[in-house]
């Protein structure tokens, strides 16, 4: 069983403060021993796939992993060495996951009898429905060096173009056409070194360009008379966030007798932009728009909601890791100091009538946000049966948000600023500490098949109990690793 000594490579993604990442990143495997051990102790299934711990991994011809949870996902995973490249593939995902139905009917279309599709309720999204979720990668390695590009579809996409016609009762009414989209669609290409750049010292750096076009759109062609259509945008919430995270990758400033100490430093940078669609009035004729930058909703007999939002945020983490392996024993810490800086800026708008040019009518809010949240993950993997069975542990403790707001507020009115409206708005929180603790077993079957699961622990009171439901002896998250 391969025992990652160094352990801390920071996680691809930081979600380092309550604000934390609105990315739908990619989804990789995180094994029950990673798990368990607060993400100290890595295993093959979370290096294969890893810009940086697939120069880890040690086989003949090839590795395989497949995994089953509670996440209704399946996950599968194959590595193999071509000449001196190192090739690894991974899907995990829940395939299609949607449903469509209706009937196809004799129906009157004012006053013409016709055939079409009729849908007892608009064919939107139910609330009560999962999103499609698929992820793919592929990792090449090559000269000391990790490249991946993934995938990731967490969407729900229907498009129709033909007539229909609506029995719900909150929007009865024949239609030309009907789209809906929800969710995100998310590309990340990801890079890392392999060799240290400090020969015993570290920096090992890997960084991650990451782009989530996340939708909730909605939109539909209405029959008014057989002739008559109105074009209707009742949600246009479209966004992409653009990412960039770099990391140095570990500088070790005391390592000797299986111990090991140093620093780390990550930083991720996201920038939100939008580009969305709205309905504007001509006199008594609805027509569509284009381009603006912020949010649109419709909603019957109200005004409607225009929001402008101009967004950036930072993430920084300066962190201290410490390792000590033993005969049968290794212990692993890591103590994060997670900082984040983001602007907002948010403001309500309206037509200009008969026009569809946007002017601010209503509050403005310009909002900066800093906060930090210290956190501690400690791991333990002991060697019940050396090199066959081992026990793991791990407990994390989050000391705590502080976080500190400051907010200009302002009122306009027909794009005029109220200067006596302006409100300074200065709030300080503190969120409690809080504390989770993991368990699990890695088992080698053979040298060539092993498992590993995770173990229960209630989650609310961090109990351990027996022969619970989620107790000690029940398991989760099983992982099967081959290699040959």
């Amino acid at each position: 069983m391969q025992k990652n000594g160094k352990v801390l490579i920071v996680a691809v993604v930081l979600f380092v403060v309550s604000a934390g990442s609105l990315f739908a990143a990619p989804v990789f495997v995180t094994s029950p021993q990673r798990q368990a051990t607060a993400g100290q102790f890595w295993d093959d299934a979370d290096n294969f796939i890893d810009p940086r711990g697939w120069a880890d991994m040690e086989f003949d011809n090839w590795f395989g992993m497949v995994s089953f949870g509670s996440t209704q996902m399946a996950r599968l995973g194959f590595a193999s060495n071509f000449g001196g490249l190192y090739i690894a593939l991974f899907y995990g995902g829940n395939a299609w996951n949607t449903m469509h139905s209706f009937n196809r009917e004799n129906v009157t279309f004012f006053g013409t009898p016709t055939t079409m599709r009729v849908y007892s309720s608009m064919p939107r999204f139910s609330a009560g429905d999962s999103l499609p979720n698929n992820n793919i990668s592929l990792l090449v390695g090559v000269a000391d060096m990790g490249f991946r590009l993934s995938y990731r579809g967490a969407n729900w996409s229907r498009n129709i173009n033909e007539d229909f016609e609506s029995r719900d009762p909150f929007s009865p009414g024949f239609f030309r056409n009907f789209r809906e989209d929800r969710g995100s669609i998310n590309t990340e290409f990801a890079w890392g070194m392999t060799r240290e750049l400090l020969p015993g010292r570290g920096l090992r750096p890997h960084a991650y360009i990451n782009v989530d076009f996340h939708r909730n759109y909605e939109r539909f062609e209405r029959y008014q008379t057989a002739t008559s259509i109105v074009d209707q945008v009742t949600r246009s919430e479209n966004s992409i966030d653009l990412g960039f995270t770099a990391i140095m990758g570990e500088f070790s400033i005391i390592r000797q007798d299986g111990f090991d100490f140093g620093v780390d430093l990550s930083y991720e940078f996201i920038l939100s932009m939008f580009n969305n669609d709205f309905n504007y009035m001509v006199g008594v004729e609805q027509r569509v728009g284009s381009g603006f930058s912020g949010t649109f909703s419709s909603t019957p007999f109200l005004a409607d909601d225009f929001e402008e939002i101009n967004r950036h945020r930072h993430y920084l983490t300066p962190s201290f890791y410490a390792v000590w392996s033993g005969e049968r024993m290794a212990v692993s810490a890591e103590f994060g100091l997670g900082m984040s800086f983001s602007s907002e800026r948010t403001a309500d708008m309206a037509l200009v009538p008969n026009t569809d040019t946007l002017r601010n009518h209503g509050i403005e809010r310009i909002e900066n946000i800093f906060a930090v949240n210290p956190t501690l993950d400690v791991g333990i993997q002991w060697g019940i049966i050396p090199d066959r069975l081992f026990l793991n542990v791990g407990g994390s403790i989050g000391f705590g948000v502080v976080e500190f707001t400051n907010a200009e507020v302002v009122n306009y009115v027909d794009g005029i600023r109220d200067a006596s409206s302006e409100i300074t708005e200065v709030s300080r929180s503190f969120s409690e500490a809080n504390t989770r603790l993991s368990a699990g077993f890695t088992f080698q079957m053979t040298p060539n098949i092993g498992v590993q699961a995770k173990s229960g622990i209630e989650i609310d009171g961090n109990i351990v109990s027996l022969f619970r439901q989620d107790g000690f002896a029940s398991f989760s998250e099983i992982l099967v690793t081959l290699n040959f």
